[in-house]
């Protein structure tokens, strides 16, 4: 909401626009995305999968108790992946649904969603 974009804006983010959908109620074949927190490195982490939970924790980030949504957890007809990235140059990862990055490595979809139609 307005409040998560004035704290990425104060962190010196930018906002490039819409990448896609979650679901606002889970459904069926769908996954809450939690948002995780890591203090020491002032950086957020999304994830729904078992493997990006445990590497969240694993790595010091805590769950932050905010909604994001839910993805789905297997492709469904109209969805695209939400996809982890991570860049080893800036030491940093990230998830989003645009898939034209060259310079960094692509890790995992993360789930499914919507795409941005607005």
């Amino acid at each position: 909401g307005a409040a998560q974009a004035m704290e990425a804006e104060a962190e010196g983010y930018e906002h490039r626009g819409l990448d896609g959908m979650t679901l606002k109620r889970g459904v069926q074949g769908t996954t809450p995305l939690r948002q995780y927190w890591h203090n020491g490195r002032t950086d957020h982490f999304a994830a729904a999968t078992p493997e990006g939970i445990n590497a969240a924790i694993t790595d010091g980030y805590r769950q932050v108790q905010r909604h994001e949504g839910n993805v789905f957890t297997t492709p469904q007809n109209d969805t695209q992946g939400f996809r982890l990235y991570w860049r080893p140059s800036i030491v940093d990862n990230w998830t989003t649904a645009e898939r034209n990055f060259s310079s960094v490595d692509f890790v995992r979809n993360e789930g499914y969603m919507l795409p941005a139609l607005w």
